[in-house]
């Protein structure tokens, strides 16, 4: 009998101490809320990656930059095939307009005379050229 009672004395001890060793109910209690308050965040998305669609078809998968520095790098990049672009479409242009002149004269036509108007003045100005 001696032994029960030594084994239930010590389980009760041994039950009272285990709620000292865990958390308090205020911790808990501060945890479901940070818990609960982490969860109506909004989720960050990755957006390293960048998929982008060619006009001819190709798929080219960009990662965006997350740095200062690699982003003017990355914008600088953007820019430059922007002005590369653009120039590209200018010899076009010129390129197509001296066709466009040589055959012109083998047809004979004569070049035709523009109107040019100044907005400042409001004045039609005829120019031949």
């Amino acid at each position: 009998m001696k032994l029960n009672s030594k084994l239930l004395l010590s389980a009760i001890v041994l039950a009272s101490s285990v709620p000292m060793f865990g958390k308090s109910a205020q911790a808990i209690i501060n945890d479901a809320r940070k818990d609960y308050y982490n969860s109506l965040k909004p989720k960050k998305v990755d957006k390293t990656l960048t998929v982008i669609e060619n006009a001819d078809g190709t798929v080219e998968e960009v990662y965006k930059p997350k740095t200062r520095l690699e982003k003017l790098e990355y914008n600088t990049a953007k820019a430059k095939d922007r002005v590369d672009f653009y120039q590209r479409v200018v010899r076009s242009v010129q390129r197509e307009e001296n066709e466009l002149k040589g055959f012109n004269e083998v047809f004979g036509k004569k070049k035709s005379s523009k109107k040019v108007t100044n907005k400042n003045s409001g004045r039609k100005v005829k120019i031949n050229k």
